[in-house]
């Protein structure tokens, strides 16, 4: 998908840099995506901090018990069925024993998702999902690198809807819209065995993209599945509440297969100083340029025409110096506990 750029500020001629530089150039002119990250399903590093090495590491002590009949199969053939196992069974299992959690732990695809897809994990797990995503299901999804709707990074994936996305289209496509479950059932009249049928999810409190605390817990559906269910167009009127898609969608990076590289995406601190230049311009383009999610690949094609990352980096003298045009990065959710304890 082709970069886009404030209006104003693209660069008359393409500029020319050095390999050398291009790690460089990322330090200066780019900045993580992580509070984009936090506007969805995430977790803080003290949560994660005391499962992160259990989750993946069998126990030390020899295992007493077997896995029953299932001992007598090939490890290979086990780690075969744990692909197509899903999550909420894997993690089960995996509590049954040391024996049956030192087998999935030796699944290097599980080894992948556990540990570059946590807050995923944890999600699907504490939204009591039940969209049945299998660990190869998992894999796949963090070895996918762009937006199943627009062909942009996809940094995001929606629970319901089991896709990768970009920023943008994570919270305003037409599949990601979410109903709470109530609501679809009063729209469609769901039977039993339909809403035996329907995936759903329970949205968990916390911050999102808005800036409040939401503290209940819905029960909530795709509308696109629920017009599938119901055997309707998709077209038809149907309400919906915007923060669900936030509340159902998880921030994910794309796994290289071949090298074994991560990529979160960073956008462009170039394209964020315009914002600020034209004091918070209404024009669609300048918005979608701010909030752009980058490859490391991508944010470079980026760079070649973007003027104000440009002036940046001439600024820090090859980055050496800190460039008086960089603009602090305030994360979202400091912001959000910085107005509730202003409003409180």
């Amino acid at each position: 998908m082709a970069s886009v750029y404030p209006p104003k500020y693209v660069s008359a001629v393409e500029y020319q840099f050095s390999e050398e530089e291009v790690n460089d150039i990322l330090r200066v002119t780019s900045y993580p995506s992580d509070d984009y990250a936090q506007r969805f399903i995430s977790f803080t590093p003290e949560i994660h901090a005391p499962i992160r090495q259990s989750i993946a590491t069998p126990f030390q002590r020899p295992s007493e018990m077997g896995v029953g009949s299932l001992s007598k199969l090939p490890l290979e053939v086990l780690q075969s069925v744990f692909l197509h196992m899903d999550m909420r069974s894997v993690f089960n299992f995996r509590q049954t024993c040391s024996h049956s959690r030192r087998v999935v732990d030796s699944t290097w695809q599980y080894q992948v998702a556990v540990k570059h897809g946590l807050d995923l994990y944890c999600g699907l797990l504490r939204t009591q999902c039940t969209v049945p995503a299998s660990l190869s299901d998992f894999y796949e999804a963090l070895c996918t690198k762009t937006c199943s709707n627009c062909g942009a990074f996809g940094g995001f994936i929606n629970l319901l809807r089991w896709k990768k996305y970009c920023n943008k289209c994570a919270h305003q496509s037409d599949s990601t819209r979410v109903q709470s479950f109530v609501s679809a059932k009063r729209e469609f009249n769901f039977t039993k065995s339909e809403i035996k049928a329907l995936p759903s999810l329970k949205t968990i409190p916390g911050y999102y993209a808005i800036p409040s605390y939401i503290r209940l817990r819905n029960k909530v559906v795709s509308c696109t599945d629920a017009f599938a269910v119901a055997g309707v167009d998709y077209y038809r009127t149907l309400s919906y509440d915007y923060k669900f898609a936030w509340m159902t969608g998880c921030a994910l990076p794309y796994y290289d297969k071949k090298t074994g590289e991560v990529e979160h995406g960073v956008l462009c601190r170039g394209c964020l100083r315009t914002t600020k230049m034209d004091r918070f311009p209404n024009d669609d383009a300048t918005w979608a340029a701010f909030s752009a999610i980058h490859t490391k690949e991508g944010f470079m094609a980026h760079f070649r025409w973007c003027d104000q990352a440009q002036i940046m980096w001439r600024s820090s003298n090859g980055g050496t110096r800190h460039p008086p045009e960089m603009l602090e990065v305030i994360p979202r959710l400091q912001w959000y506990e910085q107005a509730a304890v202003l409003n409180n």
